[in-house]
């Protein structure tokens, strides 16, 4: 059913594989990554109009894995290319990626109140 919601958003056969299948679990382990996310992402908020560049890394990195870790593949891509710049100091285009990520977030945290 959320399936159809999310367009392709969550990769629900690697949530599904972590879940071990069980759909309970599934919603408690978005929710958990919904409240989490959304801290972590005011966090890079703050990193990214600092122009902090180990800090944006380092909260980039842990979306990287926490999007991954549940399916969130397009939020997963987006941190890392966010990671992959701030290594380099490049962060002229952080606040679009930061952009980006937030609308993303917004979408899970949509698809999550529908199911």
């Amino acid at each position: 059913m959320a399936k159809t919601l999310d367009q392709g958003l969550i990769d629900w056969r690697s949530l599904q594989q972590l879940s071990d299948g069980d759909r309970q679990f599934e919603q408690e382990l978005l929710s958990l990554y919904v409240d989490d996310t959304r801290s972590h992402l005011s966090e890079l908020g703050d990193a990214v109009m600092a122009q902090d560049a180990p800090r944006v890394t380092k909260l980039a990195h842990y979306l990287k894995g926490s999007s991954g870790n549940v399916g969130i593949k397009s939020l997963h891509s987006c941190a890392a290319n966010l990671e992959s710049q701030a290594r380099k100091g490049e962060l002229s285009s952080s606040q679009q990626i930061l952009a980006e990520m937030i609308g993303l977030f917004q979408q899970v945290q949509a698809v999550l109140s529908q199911m």
